[in-house]
């Protein structure tokens, strides 16, 4: 018998989401009687660091005798995915490595190959992976095994399309054992569980790896596991991780029904046209605490471009009938739709700007593989290169009707409102904050800013950290925005309507960039950028929009994947090259480590002036 090992990798991140996918196939494997254990990278590099983690994979693959090694990810988990294999085919070129989540089930081939799989499986694995490792233990044919991708020379090879699951009733739970999940839960007390699979709608920004056809569980079912969970984690709060919770109202009053003897808190995710007084009364009267609920424009034309099928009469009463009823709003507005301009910019805008109490988010729609709008900016040639737009991380890319500029303006604001208090409705007041050293958390005391109760809470990292933080009432429900900066601050700036807002955040993200680029404009004509992260693509778009004379010769980075981007507008270079460009001028644009690369500037090309654009930030 072969022996299995499944990896969640290290996101070098204390605030990652627990994958559920891989419990669920280590489950499936488990039931089939395959020998498979886990270990979770990330736990381990929490208790103590990175490389301990690296170490303790490389003493289970050799104390376990590995001969397969699995891993899933997302789309812009790449990285991280990509270490886990790189390690084992390091430690031993012969185990196996099987891939598998929305990476490979969006863009199959391609993230076979950036990964160096030997094989990936697509879509729902549960079924799947068994047929294959099975295939694998037994030396079947793996080409029959439908919805995966094997290696075949120096060539992949895709078997069609998975299938979805029928009957999702007869997937097992799933399986925690081996990921440090009781040290996770300790972090993110609240249990994630799934209700249904998939999303009957079909919004452009959404890929559903799970496949396009809604199933629902048994609520009979779904009730035994949360028994077991109660019993085994001592949990209090559940979190619907559901695309969609519920397609009907009748449904969802079923299940607080059934939810309300168990005495949990729970949130879920759930479509505006669902919410009403009585249905939405009935969720809290059952425990829920918070409901995500999918905005993402307050402009008609744009929702409807999206596909969303919902109005905004439907988004207004929704929201008002959360916040009436006292639910915390989980929700945001995502601009960047083919159809944006700055008008439906504005639009959404002055409705949020007028409805700040509901503490909706801002962002931008991020053009993942899979979704409607990754196929038209394909066709459209705003992602001419695929594998590289995959290997830079899916960076942000302006499909919009908006100059790049006001994508700049936006991008101000949404630093502005997500990073810095300053404007913010609901600021609580924090009564007192003490490090709990074994949970490597703090706990706060909070005065409610709506109810005026007061409320503890939990936190990773300390809030004088911070600027903004936000957490909901125990006692009424509601969000609070939290910071420890003096809250007269508020004086110093007009914030009366929502275009002073936005040149306020503008002046006090991108200021420092204006500056330095007015210093630039009558001393030279020619020059390098250095740097092709946020601060380098900030900088290149205000110079775009300045009207200077000033000529870009290149932009270099020694991260070869953040070049792509700057591929279609400038010339790429390599940052060993600088020598081999006349400029009058080499502009540092990162804020860190900025002695280190002006001496290796200065080593490189000793002619040269450089110019930092951290000198102009403090």
């Amino acid at each position: 018998m072969i022996n299995s090992l499944i990896v969640i990798p290290d996101y070098h991140n204390h605030h990652y989401i627990f994958p559920m996918g891989i419990a669920y196939i280590h489950a499936a494997l488990k039931e089939k009687n395959f020998s498979v254990s886990g270990i979770n990278l990330s736990e381990l590099a929490i208790i103590k660091d990175s490389q301990f983690a690296a170490d303790k994979l490389q003493s289970i693959l050799a104390e376990n005798k590995i001969d397969i090694v699995m891993c899933g990810a997302l789309t812009t988990e790449l990285k991280y995915i990509r270490s886990v294999f790189e390690t084992a085919k390091k430690f031993n070129p012969d185990i196996i490595t099987i891939g598998g989540g929305g990476g490979f089930t969006s863009e199959p081939v391609i993230f076979s190959q950036l990964t160096g799989v030997d094989y990936a499986v697509l879509g729902e694995g549960e079924v799947t992976i068994c047929q294959l490792v099975d295939a694998i233990e037994n030396n079947k044919d793996v080409s029959s095994i439908n919805g995966i991708v094997y290696r075949q020379g120096d060539e992949y090879i895709l078997t069609g399309n998975p299938g979805s699951i029928k009957d999702i009733n007869s997937i097992p739970l799933p399986d925690y054992s081996g990921f440090e999940f009781e040290r996770y839960l300790e972090r993110n007390p609240s249990m994630p569980m799934i209700l249904a699979r998939s999303c009957p709608y079909r919004c452009r920004f959404c890929f559903h790896p799970s496949g396009n056809k809604y199933r629902q569980r048994d609520f009979k079912l779904f009730f035994e596991e949360l028994k077991i969970w109660i019993k085994q984690y001592n949990i209090s709060s559940i979190s619907l991780v559901d695309e969609l919770f519920c397609s009907t109202k009748q449904k969802i009053k079923d299940f607080c029904e059934m939810l309300t003897p168990y005495g949990v808190n729970w949130t879920c995710q759930m479509r505006v046209e669902t919410a009403d007084v009585d249905v939405l009364q009935l969720m809290k009267g059952s425990g829920c605490t918070e409901i995500s609920y999918g905005f993402e424009s307050h402009c008609q034309r744009i929702l409807d471009h999206m596909g969303k099928g919902i109005k905004c009469a439907q988004i207004d009463r929704a929201a008002q009938v959360t916040y009436d009823v006292g639910l915390a709003i989980q929700g945001n507005f995502i601009f960047g739709d083919e159809l944006e301009d700055w008008a439906s910019v504005m639009e959404t805008l002055q409705w949020w700007y007028d409805h700040r109490h509901y503490g909706i988010n801002l962002g931008f729609i991020m053009v993942y593989p899979g979704t409607g709008y990754y196929k038209s900016s394909v066709e459209r040639g705003l992602i001419k290169d695929k594998k590289g737009y995959i290997e830079a991380g899916c960076q942000l890319i302006n499909m919009s009707r908006m100059t790049n500029f006001e994508v700049i303006r936006l991008q101000a604001l949404e630093w502005f409102v997500s990073d810095n208090y300053l404007g913010a409705t609901n600021v609580a007041t924090v009564m007192e904050s003490s490090y709990i050293d074994d949970l490597m958390s703090y706990r706060l005391s909070i005065k409610c800013a709506h109810c005026g109760e007061v409320f503890y809470a939990d936190v990773y990292k300390d809030i004088a950290e911070r600027k903004l933080f936000r957490v909901c009432c125990s006692q009424c429900g509601r969000r609070n925005q939290l910071s420890l900066i003096e809250s007269d601050n508020n004086c110093k700036f007009d914030l009366s309507s929502i275009e002073k807002y936005m040149d306020i955040a503008f002046k006090m993200r991108c200021g420092y960039v204006t500056k330095c680029i007015e210093y630039l404009r009558s001393k030279f004509k020619r020059i390098g950028v250095y740097g092709a992260g946020g601060n380098g693509n900030l900088f290149l778009t205000l110079l775009e929009s300045a009207n200077t004379d000033i000529q870009v010769a290149y932009v270099a980075d020694r991260d070869a994947q953040k070049l792509d981007v700057f591929k279609n507008r400038y010339h790429v270079t390599s940052v060993d090259s600088l020598a081999d460009y006349n400029v009058d001028a080499i502009i540092v644009t990162p804020l860190s480590f900025t002695h280190e690369i002006v001496t290796f500037i200065n080593n490189s090309c000793p002619e040269s002036q450089t110019v930092c654009l951290q000198d102009f930030a403090e």
